[in-house]
This record gives structure tokens, sequence and C-alpha cells, in this order.
């Protein structure tokens, strides 16, 4: 017997991103990250930006993330699954 089929629930995500040290790889990857309208991206601390996603494949977004020139590392700072609209959201730091 297969499991019922489930439609994915967004998830809430705040990344911390790592830039690389070099200005053009950094200046690149802010560049590609401005032209996502599923990002929210905070203000550049040194080398470290944060971002913030509704994503129904946070996966997905971590490893796509990392794999732009100019991105050393991206770190998970929270989590907010909500399952059901009423329930309480359940948050992971």
């Amino acid at each position: 017997m297969t499991p019922p089929e489930t439609t994915p629930e967004p998830v809430l995500i705040s990344l911390a991103v790592r830039l690389h040290e070099d200005a053009n790889l950094r200046d690149a990857a802010l560049a590609v990250l401005r032209t996502r309208s599923d990002l929210q991206l905070g203000n550049l601390h040194e080398l470290w930006l944060p971002v913030v996603a509704e994503t129904l494949s946070p996966i997905e977004l971590h490893a796509w993330l990392e794999s732009l020139p100019g991105v050393i590392s991206v770190d998970v700072a929270f989590v907010e699954v909500t399952s059901d609209p009423g329930q309480t959201p359940t948050s992971t730091a």
C-alpha cells in the first residue's frame, strides 16, 4: 500500500549566507540573489548576508545557494513549518 499523497507545506527559513572575500565574486552573487523575488535579503554585514524565504523546497534552496559562485557557505538560523493553518507553528533554531 502506498502512502497517501500530501501537498507539501511552505517552510519559512532564515539563512546566514557567507559571501566570498573577492569583491567581484561577492557582487556577482548579490546580483543573482537580487533577481529572486522569493528571497528577502537583509543588509550585508562584512561578508554575511541574512536571507529569508518561504519555500516548498528548503533543501533545494539551500543547495542552490551553496552552488552560486561567490557563496562560501549557507547556515540555517531558523526554520518554521506549519502543517495546518490552525496549528501552532513548529520552530527550530
